[in-house]
């Protein structure tokens, strides 16, 4: 036997069912592992000892196609009922399941799809029957039918909203629909509860969800007395809040809701069940099997597996040899009358009123029936403990009385009166004190005799006197009260207070117990608070840091009089602080302390900065931090408490101190006050210098932005220079040739063709820095390039400087160019001896770094990671600002005229930018510049990349009845190109557009050898032109000539060897030997 089915099958297994095959219960016998283990063994003996004749393609092939996902407790269902009954009346069977998962992806765009998947995995399989389980997978199988399963019968179940229309045209189909009886559960529901007015309706908007609604507003017309309403397209648990408002006289009808369309949250129906049913206050009914259990009362409910089970009959009656169209679809409800008894009890519902032959589930089972010994063991024992629990109660209930009546016992009461630490006070309803504790007196400093004599009136501040009446109106009708008040001392000082208050019985007459808490500490933090909200509004309108650090300031010296506070900040290389704010200290101090060092014994601050911890000290004087400071002793300080001021990332900003012009330790309160008023200047800096940042940061992207606009203005111009310069090379060359060695104007044209070298060479550069050119990518070790062109670099720059080198011992490996990092480090040294006026060094550095996401965030363009850094130093004359802004755009130059042509860290730049670089310039006038490149680093053994396309060889022989068309938009070009072929013996074909060149290739009879064509063209690119015409002429070859660079990589692998390429400008044999290389490769193959 070959069955085909997923592992979870045997977890199935364990399932035990009470009452009805159908309403499964959540519980597993404690034997489950063995039958599991059971179930396996007998599989693996049966598949064993199987007969070879089952695996024959006798066996009947079915296919599932499932609408939805394993684990949706309906498609479940369905598949255990069609499975079972499959398994029963055909045991040796070939049975595939294919899930469409259209509960998680409803708009079914994924349909083609799948069915290009399944046409791939069901390549040669000729299936018997397809079953369609519910709406979206018939409509698939439909859709498909005539690409994967032609002829093959096929089988639906669970189809909500059937109509013949929906098969209509389809042979060879039958099948189950799904009808819920939703009016039947109305109804009954209605006969349950008579007095219902509304009923609720709660589903989805999925295909199923929409057909069951439609199907109830068809029918809703039956009940005219009662109002439908359906929930609009919201969340679950938001749809399932509108439940909670519902009158008694609703009730809530639950229809198919799997799947939220919102957020494509998916639910089972139990789940759906237990959302809706956990808020409704009115009975909830339903029509899926699958929800009973879950606090819904019952109704007109239907299983999946009642129609899996249907469904799997008319297979087999199918696979008997009946034919499916003289089999009628079955279109009766397969719903019954469900129950859960746990409800009806709940809701008070008369099970007589049920329908006969009602499925009830959770009824109680009678324990006395059960055990009628343990019933009266238990009887006899809950007995004796009511017994127990009685005598306790009276026992209790007497020692109770016993406790009060010790409790007011003079001793005692006193005792814990007075050890109360707040003051507690007990008046009468005309507000005359009857008794007082100790800690009232010792509060507002009358005797206990004198506040006998006082009412509340007399120690009331007059504006809270006033608020005593309406209070005691509150406290009367409440039983009790709570609020502030102020109140005044002896002496006549105000004091905030908090009063709780309650009626008592005092000495057998109503009274009332006030407990006052003094909160002169609290309200002193609610003020601090609120000075501090002040600042951080400042913050939030832009004020300026000094402005910010000032406000500060000035919050703690109002806070602690006699406090003389300053701020000082780090600067960017974290070894100094530098002034503030401190604008209560002598100017002559503030500049003592600009620029102070940090470090451990430089005073508190440098101290603190240094230790990045509080740094407390009292006696100035005679502490060696600040042993021979003279400015804070001029300035008359004593006392300095410094606390550092971090970022969240416990980088250093600054310092926050406090002076004092007398000795003195700070207490819990001043410390806080402190911290406090240092993380405010945390938040101010740290905001201030976010700004700064990303200011710079703009800045930065706007230099780049504009390097890369001039880099693409410099590789246009050099594309039409060396336009310019190819016709001169080659007719300066030919000319060259024509003249005797003596012709006096031999020499001229030489000074051309020199001219014309160097005006290439200048192009050169210009595509450098706008990378356009080519690059030969290979591994090197950095090092190992320094250290070869150590010698070179030494003899380029004068004698008077030196170069010397710190390399890393751990290898630095970069994929790269190796002639283009040569390039970088010898105008590195040059630009560095230009720099230099007398006797100078170079250092040059290399190591290896990891990038983090911060530098990333700062250097746009760069990528996290390991990489290799290049460090190139001179003690020259260093650079201003406003020159490091410009010094790698092209031409830019600070030397005299005629000095220079400002090319050089341009093509640093566009080089370093090939190789998916990042170059640095740190500089200062009068010390020197610094240059960090940063290359991203690779293995040692990294492969090299592919080589560039040969351009040309020395060729034997040569081929001159060769046909050679000829494309480029430049006239002198294409003259040039007619000339020469011409004169070589070829024949030549000449097109000013791509597209007159197609149409010279289209003429009959036109045989063309070879394809010489510009790269860069307005109409139509070159390879463009070349895939076309190769199209129409196999194996054609073609020779690119261009001002750019041009990667072969741009054609498939199949034309790599048909390519070739020469780079603009070129000399006449260049030309020529391009030419002969391209042809006889073409002649070879």
């Amino acid at each position: 036997m070959s069955i085909l089915f997923p592992e979870h099958l045997l977890s199935d297994t364990g399932v035990r069912y009470d009452k009805h095959p159908e309403v499964a219960m959540r519980s597993k016998p404690a034997h489950l592992p063995g039958i599991r283990w059971w179930l396996r063994w007998c599989l693996l003996a049966l598949l064993l000892t199987a007969s070879p004749l089952y695996a024959q393609s006798t066996l009947p092939h079915l296919l599932v196609i499932n609408s939805y996902n394993y684990g949706y407790d309906w498609s479940d269902d369905e598949m255990r009922g069609l499975r079972a009954t499959l398994l029963k009346k055909l045991p040796r069977m070939e049975m595939l399941v294919e899930h469409l998962d259209t509960k998680k992806f409803p708009d079914k765009r994924h349909f083609p799809e799948l069915a290009n998947l399944f046409s791939i995995k069901h390549r040669g399989i000729r299936f018997d029957v397809v079953v369609a389980l519910d709406n979206a997978a018939l409509e698939f199988a439909l859709r498909y039918r005539e690409r994967l399963f032609p002829d093959v019968p096929l089988v639906f179940c669970g189809i909500n909203d059937y109509e013949p229309e929906m098969v209509a045209g389809s042979s060879k189909v039958t099948g189950v629909a799904e009808y819920h009886d939703m009016i039947g559960t109305v109804a009954m529901a209605l006969r349950l509860h008579p007095g219902t007015k509304e009923v609720v309706v709660v589903s989805d908007y999925s295909d199923t969800g929409r057909a069951m609604r439609h199907e109830l507003v068809t029918s809703s017309a039956k009940f005219p007395n009662v109002a439908f309403r359906f929930l609009g397209d919201l969340p679950l648990e938001q749809a399932a809040q509108q439940l909670k408002g519902l009158s008694p006289d609703a009730l809530v009808l639950m229809l198919s809701y799997t799947m939220d369309q919102s957020t494509g949250r998916s639910f089972t129906q139990a789940e759906a069940a237990r959302i809706v049913t956990s808020v409704s206050p009115v009975p909830v009914y339903a029509v899926h099997a699958a929800q009973l259990g879950y606090g819904v009362v019952g109704g007109m409910m239907m299983e999946g597996r009642s129609q899996g089970e249907k469904a799997a009959e008319l297979a087999v009656r199918i696979l008997s040899g009946e034919s499916p169209s003289a089999i009628p679809v079955i279109t009766g409800t397969l719903s019954r009358p469900m129950f859960d008894d746990t409800l009806l009890r709940r809701w008070d519902i008369d099970r007589r009123k049920l329908p006969p032959g009602s499925l009830v589930i959770n009824e109680p089972v009678s324990f006395y029936a059960v055990n009628k010994t343990a019933f009266w063991t238990a009887a006899l024992f809950a007995l004796f403990v009511v017994s127990a629990l009685a005598a306790l109660y009276f026992n209790n209930e007497r020692r109770r009385r016993l406790e009060r009546e010790l409790q007011f016992t003079e001793e005692r009461f006193r005792l814990l009166f007075n050890s109360a630490g707040d003051a507690i006070y007990i008046h009468d309803f005309d507000f005359r004190i009857l008794e007082v504790n100790q800690s009232a007196c010792d509060r507002m400093g009358y005797s206990h005799d004198e506040f006998m004599q006082l009412t509340l009136h007399e120690i009331n501040a007059p504006h809270q006197s006033e608020k005593l009446p309406e209070r005691l109106v509150v406290l009367e009708r409440e039983g009790r009260s709570l609020y502030e008040s102020e109140h005044r001392t002896k002496d006549g000082a105000a004091v905030p207070i908090e009063v709780s208050s309650r009626l008592i019985d005092y000495l057998g007459r109503p009274a009332i117990l006030s407990v006052v808490r003094d909160i002169s500490k609290r309200k002193l933090v609610e003020r601090r608070e609120n000075t501090r909200l002040k600042i951080l509004e400042q913050m939030a309108t832009g004020a300026s840091l000094e402005e910010l650090l000032v406000c500060i300031v000035g919050f703690v010296e109002q806070e602690s009089p006699g406090a003389l506070c300053s701020v000082l900040l780090a600067n960017e290389e974290g070894t100094q602080l530098m002034h503030g704010a401190a604008p209560s200290l002598p100017p002559e101090y503030n500049r003592a302390v600009n620029g102070l060092r940090i470090r451990e014994g430089m005073g508190s601050c440098g101290t603190a900065a240094f230790l990045k911890r509080r740094v407390i000290v009292e006696d100035l004087e005679h502490h060696p931090f600040w042993k021979g400071f003279q400015p804070a002793f001029d300035a008359g300080l004593k006392a300095c408490w410094s606390e550092p001021v971090l970022s969240v990332d416990g980088e250093l900003l600054g310092t926050f101190a406090v002076y004092y012009r007398s000795c003195r330790n700070p207490g819990d309160a001043e410390l806080a006050l402190i911290e406090s008023a240092a993380h405010m200047a945390s938040i101010a800096i740290g905001r201030v210098r976010s700004d700064e940042s990303r200011f710079r940061l703009e800045e930065q992207m706007r230099q780049m932005q504009k390097i890369e606009a001039i880099g693409q203005l410099a590789g246009g111009l050099a594309h039409d220079f060396n336009n310019l310069l190819t016709p001169i090379f080659v007719y300066a060359d030919i000319a060259k040739k024509s003249m005797a060695a003596d012709d006096p104007n031999r020499k001229k044209l030489e000074g051309i063709l020199s001219s014309a070298h160097k005006a290439a060479d200048l192009t050169k550069k210009l595509l450098s820095f706008g990378r356009k050119q080519r690059l030969n990518m290979e591994v090197i070790e950095l090092n190992e390039v320094i250290r070869a062109l150590l010698d070179l670099m030494q003899r380029t720059i004068r004698a008077n400087i030196e170069i010397r080198t710190n390399l890393t011992d751990f290898g630095a490996w970069i994929f790269a160019d190796r002639g283009q990092v040569e390039q970088v480090l010898i105008n590195f040294a040059v630009n560095a001896q230009d720099a230099i006026k007398g006797n100078g060094t170079i250092v040059i550095e290399t190591g290896n770094v990891l990038l983090d996401d911060e530098f990333v965030r700062v250097n746009p363009g760069t990528k996290p990671g390991p990489h290799v850094l290049l460090s190139f130093t001179d003690n020259g004359c260093g650079m201003k600002e406003e020159v490091l802004q410009h010094i790698f755009e092209p031409f830019y130059t600070t030397k005299p005229v005629g000095e220079g042509t400002g090319l050089g860290l341009a093509t640093v730049y566009g080089i370093i930018k090939q190789h998916n670089g990042c170059i640095k310039v740190k500089s200062r006038v009068g010390h020197g510049s610094s240059f960090l490149v940063y290359f991203p680093a690779c293995a040692a053994e990294a492969s090299a990349g592919a080589p560039a396309v040969e351009v040309a060889r020395k060729v034997e022989s040569k081929d001159n009845r060769a046909t050679i068309l000829v494309v480029d938009d430049n006239e002198a070009i294409r003259e040039m190109a007619v000339e020469l072929l011409q004169a070589s013996g070829y024949r030549v074909l000449v097109a000013e557009t791509p597209a007159r060149a197609q149409q010279i290739a289209g003429q009959s009879g036109t045989a063309i050898d070879l394809l010489v064509t510009d790269v860069v063209m307005p109409e139509m690119s070159g390879p463009e032109l070349y895939e076309r015409l190769a199209a129409g002429i196999p194996d054609l070859p073609v020779l690119y000539i261009s001002g750019y660079t041009f990667d072969v990589e741009v054609h498939n692998p199949q034309q790599h060897d048909r390519v070739s390429f020469i780079p603009k400008p070129f000399t006449s044999e260049q030309f020529l030997a391009g030419i002969e290389n391209a042809v006889t490769d073409a002649t070879r193959r």
